[in-house]
């Protein structure tokens, strides 16, 4: 999981004043993370550039009300995964993830364990979890999250995380283990 970017507090507090240039370099020290996560979601990237242009325009239309109860990065993370889960039910179809767009973006994170299988297998595993287990999964395993923080960003209780989690690790383990039987 990645730290918060060199001299956010400083960045924070000149971007609350309106220093626009403080906002871009804090959205920036995030948006390889955050496109990984968002790409995961929406599984198209045209839609994950709208998502992305979008979180950025609401986090700057309510940085002057981020209390700063949570981190500068959970916050953020919580406004692109609303934004991804509200395009997913606005385009309400089902995600096809285009593989040579994977290993551009799945690059740029960590991936969730390539010693089952390779990206591509677990990205289309992945395709097959319902929306609210994909993110769950993703926030703990690709992006470190602790089950704490997923929830606060998801924005359900941290058991419901931990369920979904649970589900999710299941599933990619029922359609790793499928997937694999395919192939021989």
């Amino acid at each position: 999981m990645t730290t918060a970017i060199a001299g956010e507090t400083v960045l924070l507090d000149r971007a609350v004043k309106g220093d626009m240039d403080a906002f871009m370099a804090l959205v920036d020290g995030y948006d390889d993370i955050l496109k990984a996560y968002v790409f995961g979601i929406v599984g198209d990237a045209f839609r994950m550039d709208d998502v992305m242009q979008e979180t950025t325009i609401k986090a700057y239309r309510s940085l002057g009300s981020f209390n700063r109860k949570s981190s500068f990065k959970t916050w953020i993370y919580r406004i692109a995964h609303n934004t991804a889960l509200d395009d997913v039910r606005r385009n309400s179809k089902v995600v096809s993830i285009d593989p040579a767009t994977v290993h551009q973006i799945a690059d740029s994170a960590p991936s969730i364990s390539t010693s089952v299988a390779g990206r591509l297998d677990i990205q289309r595993a992945l395709e097959r979890l319902t929306p609210a287990h994909r993110t769950a999964v993703l926030m703990i395993d690709a992006h470190g999250f602790d089950y704490s923080t997923a929830a606060e960003i998801i924005g359900v209780p941290r058991g419901t995380v931990a369920s979904r989690v649970n589900e999710a690790r299941s599933q990619l383990r029922r359609l790793l283990d499928l997937d694999l039987k395919d192939q021989l």
